[in-house]
């Protein structure tokens, strides 16, 4: 069964998403990375995690955080877990759910 949340018309695009564990950590694990290679003087972080990521998804509590926890130590981390998390594509606002998003604090300016 699909379920939708609007009403489809003739010629709409659709795009249909399968939450995979292995891949969501490759993604999180690229992410992190990047942000690592730019930023890796953080001095705090805050992440904001969707309910269906966690146990459910990865079999273990903690995945996400333990994932920072690779590249940024024992930094202070704080945050919650929310049911879908709102941030732009493509310049326009969008709901998005099973994603994490970290807000990293550094005590200086971007390089």
């Amino acid at each position: 069964a699909v379920a939708l949340g609007a009403h489809l018309q003739v010629g709409m695009e659709l795009r249909f998403h399968i939450r995979d564990a292995d891949t969501s950590t490759l993604d999180l694990d690229a992410v992190l990375d990047r942000a690592y290679s730019r930023t890796s003087d953080v001095t705090g972080a805050l992440l904001f995690s969707c309910l269906g990521r966690g146990e459910s998804l990865y079999g273990t509590s903690g995945h996400d955080s333990g994932v920072f926890r690779q590249y940024y130590g024992d930094v202070s981390l704080g945050g919650f877990f929310g049911n879908g998390e709102i941030g732009p594509v493509q310049g326009r606002t969008h709901l998005h759910g099973y994603t994490s998003s970290f807000a990293l604090f550094r005590s200086k300016g971007w390089s």
